[in-house]
């Protein structure tokens, strides 16, 4: 606790406090203040921080050792400049050893995400602008640079392997590891035959990252012999991996319960859980349903799990839980019944919402009779060709989606031949299923050339001389013909364009 008082105190005055309010212990309880606290006055300024030690611990960590307690000012890391061309992204963890001796509080660990610290570089820290003391007080003002040399080139190796208890094996490595492996577990049974223990999952211990626990599903005894065998490396800090070729380890099994067990499990409504662990929990690896032989039955209901403390995890089920069921939650390879909350059992379950978006018609109908598009499913692309002349900046499509889908065009609910969209560029057609996915489809509308109507020829048929002469200009054609020629009984030959045809008006 820190008292900042409105004067300077005197080494040669005692001092009393009389008076505290506003503070409570963990559990919620007011301090009751009963007798005045005494203490001696000091001529003594408040010094800021100062770096005592630091030192590079390994590849990815920087420690640095302060003169006295201190906090972090926000992340802790604005005051880090990295050296040309390394683009480091920083962590800071204070009091990283947890530990109870008097640098406990003075230690802080810059932490290198994102890659490996480079040797023989300098770094530029400006503590001023990361961490200060508890009466707020910013350390002094002034640049310190560490300069980085480990560089680890040597291979991790395995130095031990032990059954814990009989679901758990550890792994002892030379170094620090970052990245786990995978693992395979034998043995030979009492006739001989070879048995693979299966394993839950695996993880860097959190107290000790030199060590990598084995979860396994299967219990194992100290009647039998193990071979441990890697199946993928395990790497340490600086990303050299254990060398896995032909490598296999015996050890010898435990029939040792594990002295952890789950206290409990909380449900909070019918979806979400709270699990407690009597220690540090690792992983919630699933939640299942069962049958009235106590057989898990269906998939595993679990669909989030998030950390509330060290040893409680809310765990978040696909499915309600129902009063009249039990279900097995295992956490760490531990395993607990419990039955759910939810009332009705028989109450039909939602049938899943359709993934389907697609666009199966499309037309504008109230052209030439009616265009239908041409849909390419492939390439989600629908084509239509319009006759020459209409006007495709105010068109009405007629269209067809998959069962409970639908369509917008930027953002606007589309309705079929209603909804008026200018088709004089592509237009994109947003199919959304009822599960939320889409589609988009690209429309594209081509208006068709101008066709070619005039009369290449005319004349009369059995009338050589009665050849038309064609004025373009005027649209009139001149045909003269002999002589008391019945006018009636003349036949037209005409020669006109490709895929037109002609119609005849008298009068």
């Amino acid at each position: 606790m820190v008292i900042d008082g409105n004067e300077s105190l005197k080494d040669d005055k005692e001092y009393e406090v009389t008076k505290l309010t506003g503070i409570w212990d963990m559990r919620g309880n007011k301090y009751e203040f009963e007798y005045g606290l005494e203490f001696d006055g000091t001529d003594d300024e408040n010094d800021p921080p100062e770096v005592d030690d630091w030192d590079q611990m390994d590849v990815r960590r920087f420690r640095v050792v302060f003169t006295e307690p201190v906090l972090l000012k926000g992340d802790g890391v604005s005051g880090i400049k990295n050296p040309g061309g390394v683009g480091i992204e920083w962590k800071a963890v204070l009091n990283p050893d947890d530990g109870d001796d008097d640098e406990a509080y003075c230690t802080v660990d810059y932490i290198a995400k994102n890659k490996n610290i480079p040797p023989d570089k300098e770094f530029r820290f400006n503590f001023t602008e990361m961490v200060e003391d508890y009466a707020g007080l910013g350390a002094y003002d002034g640049i310190t640079i560490l300069e980085s040399y480990e560089e680890d080139d040597d291979e991790p190796y395995i130095e031990d392997v032990e059954a814990i208890n009989c679901k758990k094996v550890q792994v002892e490595f030379s170094e620090a590891i970052r990245e786990p492996g995978s693992y395979k577990i034998t043995y030979e049974d009492d006739d001989g035959k070879l048995r693979t223990i299966d394993i839950d999952f695996v993880e860097v211990d959190p107290e000790d990252n030199t060590r990598v626990n084995i979860y396994t599903e299967d219990k194992m005894s100290d009647e039998y012999y193990y071979i441990l065998e890697p199946k993928s490396a395990a790497a340490d800090i600086a990303g050299n991996k254990l060398d896995i070729d032909d490598l296999e380890i015996d050890f010898e099994g435990s029939s040792i319960m594990s002295s952890d067990y789950i206290q409990g499990v909380d449900l909070l409504n019918e979806y979400n859980l709270r699990v407690y662990k009597s220690s540090r929990i690792s992983r919630v690896s699933s939640l299942y349903r069962l049958d009235g032989d106590g057989n898990a039955v269906g998939e595993n209901l679990i669909d989030s799990t998030s950390r509330i403390s060290n040893n409680v995890f809310r765990v978040t089920s696909k499915k309600p839980l129902y009063k009249n069921v039990k279900y097995r939650i295992t956490v760490d390879g531990i395993s607990y019944r419990f039955s759910g909350i939810a009332d009705d059992d028989n109450k039909p379950e939602p049938p899943p919402k359709s993934s389907f978006k697609e666009i199966r018609s499309f037309s504008f109908k109230n052209i030439a009779g009616g265009i239908d598009g041409n849909i390419d499913k492939d390439a989600k692309r629908i084509s239509l060709t319009v006759p020459h002349g209409t006007d495709v900046k105010k068109l009405a499509a007629s269209f067809k989606c998959s069962e409970h889908a639908v369509a917008e065009v930027k953002g606007k609910r589309q309705i079929s031949g209603e909804t008026t969209n200018d088709f004089s560029g592509e237009v994109t057609y947003t199919v959304i299923a009822q599960d939320g996915s889409s589609q988009d489809y690209k429309v594209v509308v081509a208006i068709a050339k101008e066709l070619d109507k005039s009369i290449k020829a005319f004349r009369f048929e059995k009338s050589k001389s009665a050849i038309g002469e064609i004025d373009e200009e005027k649209r009139i054609i001149t045909v003269t013909v002999p002589y008391r020629t019945d006018l009636s009984k003349l036949v037209p030959v005409i020669d006109i364009p490709d895929n037109t045809r002609i119609s005849v008006k008298t009068g």
